[in-house]
């Protein structure tokens, strides 16, 4: 059986990423953790080090929607339209836009003729419907752009103030951030070269619709560290907040995490992906309902309930360019290895 870290460290030799961090626990500890490679290859990884966590940014979203739902601020099947003003997509649920299911386009690279969040938003509400019929479901950031304006909404206030109060403090999540400031750039693994923008990206938010967002986005925007991202994990596993405080109730939790696309091209539950048989990044081991999300800059985490067993992996894949697509094997043994290791 390969050591993990040992793992990893031959990922980088081989290019894979420049370096990262992880993170393997349960309820009760922290199992292992390491970090292996470098930033930008020189610079050396720590535990404190910070990433650009992409996509992961939904979970957190999905989150904050669940504890609005706890507070009985919103359900499933309300409409984009009870929230938002009338569009073209206000018969359109939050159970679409969290499950990839709704007919809102995702695929177009908006932010190079939006050049404000308002823009975008009436952009994504007002684009013809994509084919729910030939794609059910369609993974793509468009839903929870609107999620996260939805929230906004609901909160009347921004998103980095939703996810402060509902999500990051009472996880006491402190080093995970919109738009981290310059006094703490140093600690932060930089992206790729952006085409776009004409320069490495470090510190800044890489998706580029995000950018347009001004960085605050529900589907990409938050950076943070992999000890950050094992707190989700473990609430995930509990349903208890940093303090041992109830934060989502265990009924929540089922519903986020069971399969709503059964049947259809992909397995989605509520803000997560979940496992159905072969194919996802988590691996071949893990048990079938395990769930947990990637991030298109080389970040995922994993959670498999029957066995109450999490595993994070950080890494900046992405730098210095997003053709380096070695990551997606490596998830999968990465994952092997912790089943391995610690599935017992």
């Amino acid at each position: 059986m390969d050591d993990i870290k040992e793992f990893l460290t031959n990922c980088v030799k081989k290019g894979a990423f420049p370096g990262g961090n992880y993170i393997i626990g349960n309820p009760d500890a922290i199992l292992e953790q390491g970090s292996f490679g470098t930033m930008d290859g020189s610079k050396t990884v720590d535990m404190n080090t910070i990433y650009d966590l992409a996509s992961l940014t939904k979970t957190v979203t999905s989150i904050a929607t669940m504890r609005m739902l706890q507070q009985g601020l919103l359900c499933m099947e309300d409409t984009i339209g009870v929230f938002l003003p009338e569009n073209d997509k206000s018969d359109v649920m939050l159970y679409e836009l969290m499950t990839h299911t709704s007919r809102i386009q995702g695929a177009e690279k908006l932010y190079r003729k939006c050049d404000t969040k308002e823009k975008m938003i009436e952009s994504l509400l007002s684009m013809p419907p994509r084919d729910t019929k030939a794609v059910p479901v369609e993974y793509s950031c468009a839903g929870y752009i609107i999620l996260g304006a939805i929230l906004e909404a609901i909160a009347g206030r921004g998103l980095d103030e939703v996810f402060k109060t509902l999500v990051l403090d009472p996880l006491g999540m402190e080093n995970t951030m919109f738009n981290p400031p310059d006094s703490i750039h140093e600690r932060i693994a930089p992206t790729e070269f952006c085409q776009w923008r004409n320069c490495i990206i470090k510190g800044r938010v890489h998706d580029e619709n995000a950018v347009v967002m001004g960085g605050i986005s529900g589907n990409a925007g938050l950076f943070g560290t992999a000890p950050d991202i094992a707190k989700i994990a473990k609430m995930m596993l509990t349903g208890k907040d940093e303090k041992g405080r109830d934060f989502l109730s265990p009924a929540i939790i089922k519903e986020m995490t069971r399969d709503h696309t059964i049947g259809l091209n992909l397995s989605r539950g509520l803000g997560w992906q979940v496992k159905r048989g072969p194919g996802t990044p988590m691996g071949d081991l893990y048990s079938n309902g395990s769930f947990g999300h990637t991030g298109f800059t080389g970040t995922s985490f994993y959670i498999d309930p029957e066995r109450k067993l999490y595993a994070v992996l950080l890494t900046n894949r992405v730098h210095p360019t997003r053709e380096n697509e070695k990551i997606f094997r490596v998830r999968k043994i990465f994952h092997n290895l912790v089943i391995l290791q610690y599935g017992k």
